[in-house]
């Protein structure tokens, strides 16, 4: 029998007042996984309303951080004893390798632990008077937002979703999250976990499945949310700037990539081929930082396609609950796009691998693309220029440093990008010259919770992880003490 879930508020387990559902399907196998809600305007209000009593009525947003720090370790206990079975549930509604979706809930598990530490470190300053007057004093203190608006993608449904949960209970806000639809169910079974926390207040969290377009926008414009953090599209992220803007809510938006991998023809020629093949179709493509564009010097170009094209068994498709790196792109409307995109490149570019959707059984009923590469590809063309989520590579040769960095910059992302040089100085400068929020030198996809992520252009706003994800839940107060007794309106 298929389960049936429903939304997580205040506390309580509620079925939308709509009465409808939307299934959840299995990407490898076309299998319905799970029934969830589509939820309502009116179902998102009563999380709303729900988030608000919360944070106005219990002690959760005064409580000290040792005390919330104690709840989140205690979500995180809970996740780790559940780990195999969610990990489980979440590769069959996401389509990505088991042992990928367990290494992502044990990396879930550590920012847990790591914000659990972080909601003891909420501290103001003191702030001299400049004019040196001694008759007042100022300090800041820190307080968190309020209700917060969480709207999470299916490409990395646990982590992303830690990634802006744990800093909100850090700081003391209350949250309403909206996980994706292909993914909710393992968002619920998750939800299921912090009901168990009773340290926990009813009302605290709350998760509302459904549209997009419903409840993610009920959340932009609703006045009672102050703060809304996306992870998706741009397309997407600007449309919630626009509706957020009237109740100049703050926004964290963590959007869309281009990732540019520029390898130099003094790099390290194994290491750097390794970490390609692996940057370039992990989580088939899925990935905002995923390595999108291979930028690479003419001298060594010819012969890095060659080896990296032969090194593609490595990286063949399959079934996602076995020993596989890379399984199916996650819905049917994302495997169009990404089909569509490889049918208009191959009218202009040179395809050297792949390009095609696997149909042999037992892979027929899925929706996995074999590992695609074009070579040679014109820098201002869509391939080279528009993220397309999926496991196709774009190679384009350059013959000065100069050259490769006007490449890399030529797009309207700006997330991350990684260089490949044994020159030192050539690898700082390069760095710094990358219009891009994240670079990695000589490694990829390396990150650790302390780590602040976030991109710039139309790769978002605000940032997440590391104490700069903290403050994106907090806001600043200014406090000043006069000290004596009188008062001087000309100080």
């Amino acid at each position: 029998m298929t389960a049936v879930y429903e939304n997580y508020i205040d506390g309580q387990w509620a079925a939308s007042e709509s009465g409808e559902t939307t299934e959840s399907i299995n990407p490898a196998t076309g299998d319905v996984v799970a029934e969830v809600p589509e939820s309502t305007r009116e179902d998102t209000q009563r999380a709303i309303d729900a988030a608000e009593r919360a944070f106005e009525e219990t002690d959760w947003a005064d409580r000290h951080g040792k005390e919330r720090g104690a709840a989140m370790r205690e979500i995180a206990a809970k996740l780790e004893a559940e780990l195999e079975p969610l990990a489980e549930l979440a590769t069959k509604e996401n389509g990505k390798p088991l042992a990928t979706l367990e290494n992502e809930i044990e990396t879930a598990i550590d920012k847990l632990d790591y914000f659990a530490g972080k909601a003891r470190d909420i501290n103001g300053r003191t702030i001299e008077s400049a004019s040196g007057h001694p008759d007042y004093f100022n300090v800041t203190t820190k307080e968190p937002v309020g209700v917060a608006g969480i709207i999470v993608p299916w490409n990395d449904p646990i982590d992303l979703l830690v990634r802006k949960l744990a800093p909100a209970l850090a700081a003391g806000c209350t949250v309403v999250i909206k996980p994706a639809s292909a993914t909710a169910a393992c968002t619920m079974e998750f939800m299921d976990l912090i009901d168990e926390v009773d340290a926990i207040p009813d009302g605290v969290v709350n998760c509302v499945a459904g549209p997009g377009s419903v409840v993610g926008d009920e959340l932009a414009a609703n006045q009672q949310v102050q703060k809304v953090s996306f992870t998706g599209s741009s397309t997407v992220g600007s449309q919630i700037m626009e509706t957020a803007s009237d109740s100049l809510k703050e926004l964290s938006l963590e959007c869309g990539g281009k990732a540019p991998n520029i390898v130099f023809e003094d790099a390290d020629y194994e290491k750097a081929l390794n970490a390609t093949l692996y940057a370039s179709f992990m989580l088939a493509g899925q990935s905002c930082t995923a390595c999108t564009r291979l930028i690479v010097q003419e001298s060594i170009h010819e012969q890095f396609v060659e080896d990296l094209v032969a090194r593609l068994d490595d990286v063949e498709p399959g079934d996602p609950m076995e020993d596989t790196i890379i399984g199916p792109v996650t819905t049917k409307e994302q495997l169009d796009k990404v089909l569509s995109y490889i049918d208009q490149a191959e009218d202009e570019h040179d395809l050297v691998a792949g390009g095609e959707r696997i149909t042999d059984p037992p892979f027929d009923q899925g929706y996995f693309v074999e590992p695609t590469i074009f070579d040679d590809v014109d820098p201002d063309a869509p391939l080279a220029c528009e993220e397309i989520f999926g496991p196709v590579l774009a190679v384009i040769p350059f013959e000065t440093r100069a050259e490769a960095v006007e490449i890399a910059n030529n797009t309207e992302y700006g997330l991350s990008g990684a260089v490949w040089t044994s020159d030192s100085t050539r690898l700082f400068e390069v760095a710094q010259e990358l219009e891009v929020g994240d670079v990695w030198m000589n490694t990829y996809y390396r990150r650790e919770p302390e780590m602040p992520f976030g991109g710039v252009k139309k790769s978002g706003v605000g940032k997440e992880l590391g104490h700069e994800g903290l403050e994106e839940y907090l806001h600043t107060k200014r406090m000043c003490l006069g000290l004596d007794e009188g008062f001087n309106p000309n100080i």
